[in-house]
């Protein structure tokens, strides 16, 4: 008889408790995975910096060579995980242009470091107004 409805006002209670408790667990259940999600992505962040740090030292920092591996680093880092950071990649491109290190240089970088296309990283991140952003951002022109 237990797989009868119970339709008493103590079969509904405990019916409702029942859910009351389910409900409680799984809220406990996201929280959780919210803050591993928190906690993973703040830990991958810090461990990405370290990885930069590392390899500008190897390559030098302060070259041309260095910033195009840096940024190709830093727009793997903004694109890779969960969501992609687009002011990021903005600010990636405004360095590219500030200091006039060719796309090309930072996408074949970014290919041999990653196994990657850049071109196709992007287009699969970013919708097409951002990529036209990007693209403006890129393609400034600076006065003097």
């Amino acid at each position: 008889m237990s797989s009868l409805i119970n339709l008493t006002p103590q079969g509904i209670a405990a019916n409702a408790a029942k859910d009351v408790l389910l409900d409680k667990r799984v809220l406990l259940g996201a929280g959780a995975l919210v803050v591993l999600g928190i906690a993973w992505y703040w830990s991958s962040r810090a461990n990405t910096d370290a990885k930069i740090n590392e390899v500008s030292k190897q390559v030098g920092s302060g070259t041309r060579e260095g910033m195009a591996v840096e940024l190709a680093m830093r727009m793997y880092a903004a694109i890779s995980g969960w969501g992609t950071d687009e002011e990021a990649l903005y600010e990636a491109a405004k360095q590219m242009r500030l200091y006039q290190i060719p796309f090309s240089e930072v996408a074949s970088y970014y290919n041999k470091l990653y196994q990657e296309h850049l071109i196709s990283d992007l287009q699969g991140d970013l919708s097409a107004s951002q990529m036209v952003k990007f693209n403006q951002i890129l393609n400034q022109r600076t006065t003097l």
